[in-house]
């Protein structure tokens, strides 16, 4: 018997099960009843998921019995997801404009940015009735003229306001790759509109698109949007008053997304350029403008064909008045260092100095912005003095990027590198922000980077106007780049001039303290460490762009040895030698089992999933040979590993990986004859899918319930 309810003309199943009668016959009552009794009141649904409740339908009776009764009762419906549980793996929490992740985001000081802020609250609340109305706003402007602070401040406002549907803030970053590509993009957005108090009918038609079509998403954007936004509100747009419903939803840092790869990376005409997934999420979001709910080629390029006329254009120039708000912004932000350091002048710095930092920025706010921190790390007077004394000061509007590439050089030459490498600090700078997929912490990129312990804090300490880096009580917190253009000014030869480092010098650098690692076993600046803060180090430590997996890169039929481990290819002569030093058994032991010890057996211990670290064993197996640029040799077909890489033609490094690799695989009951048999020069050309056919981990319950083995290399285990 099921009982259901009506809703929307809708069937919804409440309960299920079936009771089979034979009849009961009760002796404590004369009659018997023909059919079967609703069920309780509190079987009914209250919401979802739905539940089976485990009470008797004879709650409190008692003196009589019933004989004869046959019940077939089948199995209840297993618990059914609710919305939330759907959307929260493909959630890009710290996306929120209010996210904890964004807590430091910068945002317009009280009474700046009025004139822009302005117009766009105009055209949010009161656009609708423009004679032509327009669905989306494109708010563009120069590098550091303020468009996040801006996007920021208006988020907030229209959450005040109640007319903020939903916020997605990509940041190139992020250490979560959730912020820096589409991944997560809509459901996000579905997540953020569903919460809306006024929308509870939305939330009731997404939870029903999920249930139906619970692989949307991995479908394309347009796809997740028209399932997860535009279906469920052409839904409801008939049934419900929507005076109460939200206007806005506001992206900001579109141009900082990562393309995902879905192909062969080796392959350079399969490989996705960022534009490509920018246009994917413009497409979408004209999409959802487009419906009765609303809002590679380069950016401008869309807006200024695909959705010319569903856009307004808001470019951020001297019509919105920057110098005036820079003007109030400093003059602020100088009253509170005269009180915080206790200068009586109120006079000070001067309307001059007020006036040169004005006219040099150009009605970019990073300028001001990275003076006033610099002014604040020392002695205010003689920080102002330093910057108001530069030539740089005099370069006037000829170039817009001019004041704030003389500003960075005039910060960064005071780093403390050293005599040796001039060019130090700006490597470890790009390393942090362009190798770390995971979002590393500040202990781990003090023990990866460090030489001697202090050695970030002593050099790093004189640029902390831009840079963040935390204290030591403060660990786990992550070091801040307060502004990309700084990288975009560092990996412009043009810009940076002295200080630029390009990406080979830069991946040779961050592959030199890699091997360092691998050869000392962890950070040599903590040899004392404890086993958790070594398992949170390697933890990290395995996820670096150079030497763990790579994100965005995806596929079984990816080359193998360029899928990961990209540190072989930029090994100096100096870690060559250094890889030839290393324990490979043990960092075999770590990648397999996931424990930084072999006497670490709990699970608790384990630092990450086998499968996730397989890829780098077989990437380094793979890729060696080629990386020590060993001669060509033809290894005979024998299960011997021992004779098998013995051969004098290879590096001692590569005999010393392939041979602990493979003795220590073997030890932990893997399967690897096949990979021996494979010619060494061969191996390079393996892909994933060819590496875990003959990579194989034996022990492992089979189908038909026994467990595998492979009688080569384990014959003790093929005997028993």
């Amino acid at each position: 018997m099921t009982f259901r309810r009506r809703s929307d003309e809708r069937e919804h199943v409440a309960m299920g099960g079936s009771v089979d009668y034979s009849p009961p016959q009760l002796n404590a009552s004369p009659s018997t009843p023909s059919s079967v009794p609703p069920p309780p009141s509190h079987w009914q649904e209250q919401g979802s998921p739905y539940v089976l409740p485990h009470s008797s339908y004879f709650d409190g009776a008692h003196g009589f019995s019933i004989d004869h009764l046959h019940l077939n009762i089948q199995p209840p419906y297993p618990p059914v997801k609710s919305l939330f549980e759907h959307l929260s793996p493909h959630i890009a929490y710290g996306s929120a404009h209010n996210s904890g992740e964004r807590c430091d985001a910068p945002k317009c000081d009280p009474q700046t940015r009025v004139a822009v802020q302005e117009e766009i609250m105009g055209w949010i609340k009161h656009g609708d009735s423009d004679p032509l109305p327009k669905k989306m706003m494109w708010l563009s402007g120069p590098a550091g003229a303020g468009k996040t602070a801006i996007a920021g401040s208006v988020a907030e406002t229209c959450a005040t306001e109640g007319v903020l549907a939903a916020s997605f803030f990509f940041s190139a970053f992020s250490g979560s790759l959730n912020r820096r590509s589409k991944r997560c993009f809509i459901a996000t957005l579905a997540h953020h509109i569903a919460g809306h108090r006024a929308l509870h009918q939305f939330e009731r038609e997404l939870l029903c698109a999920v249930r139906n079509q619970p692989d949307i998403f991995h479908k394309t954007l347009r796809d997740q949007a028209e399932c997860l936004l535009i279906g469920p509100f052409r839904a409801i747009w008939n049934e419900c008053d929507r005076r109460g419903w939200p206007k806005v939803i506001i992206v900001d840092g579109l141009d900082e997304v990562e393309a995902e790869q879905y192909h062969d990376p080796t392959r350079q005409e399969s490989c996705r350029a960022h534009e490509d997934d920018q246009h994917e999420i413009l497409n979408a979001l004209l999409a959802v403008s487009q419906c009765p709910p609303s809002p590679s080629r380069r950016i401008s390029d869309f807006f200024a064909t695909s959705a010319r006329a569903s856009t307004i254009d808001l470019f951020l120039d001297s019509k919105y008045s920057p110098d005036a708000d820079i003007a109030r912004y400093l003059g602020s932000k100088f009253a509170e260092i005269r009180r915080r350091s206790g200068i009586t002048d109120v006079s000070w710095p001067g309307q001059t100095a007020l006036d040169q930092i004005v006219d040099i920025s150009s009605g970019q706010f990073v300028v001001p912005t990275t003076i006033i921190r610099w002014v604040e790390a020392g002695v205010p007077q003689q920080q102002l003095n330093d910057v108001l004394q530069q030539e740089w000061m005099r370069v006037g509007t000829r170039n817009p990027f001019a004041a704030l590439d003389a500003l960075y050089r005039h910060i960064l030459i005071r780093a403390h590198n050293p005599d040796d490498d001039p060019r130090l600090v700006v490597k470890w700078i790009l390393c942090i922000a362009t190798r770390d997929t995971s979002g590393s912490s500040a202990q781990f990129w003090r023990q990866m980077l460090e030489s001697v312990e202090g050695e970030l804090k002593y050099r790093m300490e004189p640029i902390s106007s831009l840079i963040f880096v935390p204290p030591h009580d403060s660990a786990l917190f992550r070091i801040t780049i307060y502004h990309k253009s700084l990288i975009d000014f560092l990996c412009a030869e043009t810009r940076s001039g002295d200080f630029f480092v390009d990406k080979p010098t830069c991946n040779t650098f961050l592959t030199d303290r890699i091997v360092k690692v691998l050869k000392d076993q962890g950070p040599s600046t903590q040899r004392r460490s404890s086993a958790n803060d070594l398992r949170d180090f390697m933890a990290q430590f395995l996820c670096l762009k150079p030497f763990g997996r790579d994100a965005t890169a995806q596929g079984t039929q990816a080359v193998l040895h360029l899928q990961s481990s990209a540190f072989l290819r930029f090994l100096s002569e100096g870690s060559k030698t250094d890889l030839a030093l290393c324990d490979a058994g043990w960092w075999t032991h770590l990648l397999i089992t996931g424990r930084v010890s072999e006497e670490a057996e709990s699970h608790q211990d384990a630092i990450a999933s086998l499968g996730q670290n397989i890829t780098i064993i077989g990437s380094i197996l793979c890729g060696i040979h080629k990386a020590m640029e060993c001669s060509p040799m033809v290894i005979s077909s024998t299960h011997d590993s021992t004779a098998q890489l013995s051969d004098l033609g290879c590096h001692a490094a590569c005999r010393l990986w392939r041979g602990g690799i493979l003795s220590k695989a073997k030890e932990l009951n893997w399967c690897v004859h096949e990979i021996e048999q494979v010619e060494v020069g061969q191996l390079e050309r393996l892909t994933i899918h060819g590496f875990n056919r003959r990579f194989k981990q034996m022990g492992q319950t089979q189908s038909d319930g026994s467990l595998s083995r492979c009688d080569v290399c384990q014959p003790i285990l093929g005997d028993s």
